[in-house]
């Protein structure tokens, strides 16, 4: 993360839920660190509510990723949307709903 922001001031870098919840904490004050150094960090949900978040989290998963993200009874997705790291990294938090990605993509260039 800190050698992607670095080398790619200008970029946009794309984390999936994944690739933001980190279970060392060391892990995750070198990631602030590094996000610091930018003027946006946006997390985008699909709700303010956790509960249509997840659903609809779920239910895009499903459709392209062809699973579930609950394995061996942990539901990876809701432990990810819970991890409290990923708000603490965003200077935003934008609520997307039903938009499609063209959509969301045009809204962010509009407010920069």
């Amino acid at each position: 993360m800190a050698r992607a922001v670095a080398d790619h001031l200008d970029a946009v870098v794309a984390l999936g839920a994944g690739h933001t919840s980190y279970t060392d904490h060391q892990h995750l004050v070198t990631v602030r660190t590094a996000l610091s150094r930018c003027r946006d960090v946006v997390r985008l949900l699909p709700s303010p509510n956790r509960d249509v978040s997840l659903t609809v989290l779920r239910r895009r998963c499903t459709a392209s990723k062809g699973r579930s993200w609950i394995i061996d009874g942990h539901d990876f997705l809701a432990h990810w949307l819970d991890d409290p790291g990923t708000e603490q990294v965003a200077t935003q938090t934008i609520y997307t709903r039903d938009e499609t990605p063209a959509q969301i993509t045009a809204r962010l260039l509009a407010s920069s």
